[in-house]
C-alpha cells in the first residue's frame, strides 16, 4: 500500500488527474520493406518517441510471414504512444501506405492495433 492505494491500478486515476491524461498506444505492424514510408509517417505527424522491434514473424490475416524460403518476409513493430490528434493523422497516413501497398501486392497488409496508456514512470 501506497499514498493510501492498495495498488498502482488504483492509484491511477488520482495519478492521471494530477499528471496528466491518458494517451493512445499505437502497435504498427508493418513488412520491413515499407519501413521507411512509415517512419516518414511517424515524422510527419510530429510523434516525439517510439520503439521499433525487427525481425517479426508470425501468421495473420495476409498470411504466414516466417522468414523461409516457402514463406518469406520479415515483419517489424512500432510501439508508440501519441495523442489523439497524433493516432488520427498517423493512421491515416500508415492506412495509405498500406492501400498504395495493396494495389500493388493484393493480399499483403499491415496491421494498427490502440489502446489507452498511461506513462507512471
Amino acid at each position: 500500500m501506497r499514498d493510501g492505494h492498495s495498488t498502482w491500478q488504483d492509484a491511477l486515476p488520482t495519478y492521471v488527474q494530477q499528471h496528466g491524461s491518458h494517451a493512445t498506444m499505437l502497435v504498427i505492424v508493418y513488412p520491413r520493406n515499407v519501413e521507411d514510408p512509415v517512419l516518414e509517417a511517424l515524422r510527419l505527424a510530429e510523434v516525439e518517441g517510439y520503439t521499433v522491434s525487427n525481425g517479426w514473424h508470425g501468421i495473420g490475416n495476409s498470411g504466414p510471414v516466417l522468414g523461409s524460403t516457402t514463406w518469406p518476409g520479415e515483419n517489424a513493430v512500432i510501439l508508440t504512444a501519441v495523442s489523439q490528434e497524433q493516432s488520427v493523422r498517423l493512421v491515416d497516413m500508415i492506412r495509405a501506405i498500406h492501400d498504395q501497398r495493396r494495389a500493388v501486392l493484393p493480399g499483403t497488409g499491415m496491421s494498427i492495433f490502440a489502446f489507452p496508456c498511461t506513462q507512471l514512470l
